[in-house]
């Protein structure tokens, strides 16, 4: 009679020699993904469309926006492409550099807002990964090629519920609501602060990504944390897109 034991699961290495292909896609999403993030922000919420600014942008330029030029464009991607062949195609190099300028020149408008706002609420993820085994499990991943098993906190619930109730508590809910002769909440910032600063956040998590995947490229090589590390063999442009340890 023979007994069989549970094995532990062991990752593959997904890790493959793609050549030239595989640099040149690393290098596509490094170089694409960040300005069609800044792109999309510059839709939902450029004071160049439907007659200028929305929510607290609306004087930031002094009366600026679609309605200085004389249009108004939809909010969309058609709005958006007829703002363009109007506006910039024209220009030298089709307009991707003045267009490029002014969709960066409105974001960084709202970045101080922005960064205040993401420092503030991100610290809410770093108590969560100090109360380590507290409010946040820890859960264990499957064995890696080389025999590690990695450790993760399970702090996405917690922090997802206590971000919402410290956002809505800070901001002018009961205000907008019209709930103030019941109970108030602090009043700090506008309930739609993620929506009005949208360009300047996108801008700051895109710069501060791009900027901590160097720091982690560089922690990888030269100091890393277990024994699944090292470069791909696909050149530095895939690696710092894929990364260097697990």
């Amino acid at each position: 009679m023979t007994s069989s034991k549970p094995t532990q699961p062991v990752a593959t290495s997904s890790h493959e020699e793609g050549g030239l292909g595989a640099q040149l896609a690393a290098t596509t999403l490094v170089a694409f993904s960040p300005t069609l993030c800044q792109v999309l922000a510059f839709i939902t919420n450029s004071r160049q469309f439907d007659g200028g600014a929305v929510g607290e942008n609306c004087s930031a330029d002094g009366g600026g926006g679609a309605a200085a030029h004389g249009a108004t464009y939809n909010r969309s991607l058609s709005g958006f492409a007829q703002l363009y062949s109007e506006k910039y195609l024209s220009q030298p190099g089709w307009g991707a550099s003045a267009f490029y300028g002014d969709m960066l020149s409105e974001a960084m408008e709202d970045v101080p807002a922005a960064v205040t706002f993401l420092v503030g609420f991100n610290f809410l993820a770093l108590m969560l990964y100090w109360w380590r085994g507290s409010v946040a499990d820890i859960q264990y991943g499957p064995i890696t090629p080389k025999g590690a098993r990695p450790d993760y906190i399970d702090n996405g619930v917690a922090h997802s519920i206590l971000f919402t109730l410290v956002f809505i508590g800070l901001s002018d809910f009961t205000t907008v609501f019209g709930l103030d002769e019941y109970f108030s909440t602090a009043g700090w910032f506008a309930l739609s602060i993620m929506f009005d600063r949208f360009q300047g956040i996108v801008l700051s998590l895109n710069v501060f990504g791009l900027l901590f995947c160097v720091f982690l490229y560089f922690k990888g090589l030269l100091a890393p944390s277990g024994p699944d590390n090292g470069s791909s063999g696909n050149g530095v442009i895939f690696d710092y897109y894929w990364g260097m340890e697990l």
